[in-house]
């Protein structure tokens, strides 16, 4: 944590790797993340008013229900950027680490919006047929046979997602072995996602 605002009993440490925002005081302290600083919206001035304090002299965090004092807003719009700028980085560096993931993740994309236009062109009656949405140029099955360490990575990442707590938990196990090891995490990671159901669910 950086400490990148202080005034009297009032201050605002942020990291500006993860984005985690601590503002402190004397009354407590309150966790948030970097965002964008907006005006005081309505209901937070009558707030701040109510509070005997000035609306003005706050800003509000975006998509926070927030607030941190105007005087911090050029120094939180530098840690704001540095965050963004190690966002970027993170994100390339990712990327670079399984080389074809976002061409997968494009493709797939792609076809989930040209089966959605197709399917409203078919729902569509005003349609004549004529007006039809052109299909990718683009294999996503094409593109995972040619990196199937990306491909593994993505349906990782999916299973990840599953609301069975044990379908997720192979995910992510198999997404860290992935990410550790690379293509010598294969094998391990196949066996962990062929195998996420317990012994349990097996037997019955």
């Amino acid at each position: 944590m950086q400490k990148i605002y202080e005034n009297k009993d009032y201050y605002i440490n942020v990291n500006s790797v993860s984005g985690k925002v601590v503002d402190g005081n004397n009354k407590g302290q309150f966790k948030a993340r970097l965002a964008e600083l907006v005006e005081v919206p309505d209901y937070q001035a009558n707030a701040l008013r109510e509070a005997g304090k000035i609306p003005q002299d706050y800003r509000f965090i975006r998509c926070s229900g927030k607030v941190v004092q105007a005087a911090c807003e050029s120094a939180w719009n530098k840690a704001l950027a540095e965050y963004r700028v190690n966002q970027k980085n993170e994100k390339e560096d990712f990327y670079a680490k399984f080389p074809g993931l976002k061409e997968i993740r494009d493709a797939l994309n792609a076809d989930e919006q040209y089966r959605h236009a197709f399917n409203a062109a078919m729902e569509d009656e005003h349609n004549d047929g004529v007006n039809m949405p052109v299909s990718p140029d683009v294999s996503a099955e094409d593109l995972m046979a040619k990196y199937p360490l990306a491909a593994l990575y993505n349906q990782a990442d999916s299973y990840s997602s599953a609301s069975n707590g044990h379908k997720s938990a192979a995910g992510y196990n198999a997404k860290k072995v992935l990410v550790e090891k690379g293509e010598n995490g294969m094998a391990e990671a196949y066996e962990i996602m062929n195998n996420w159901l317990p012994e349990s669910a097996i037997w019955n």
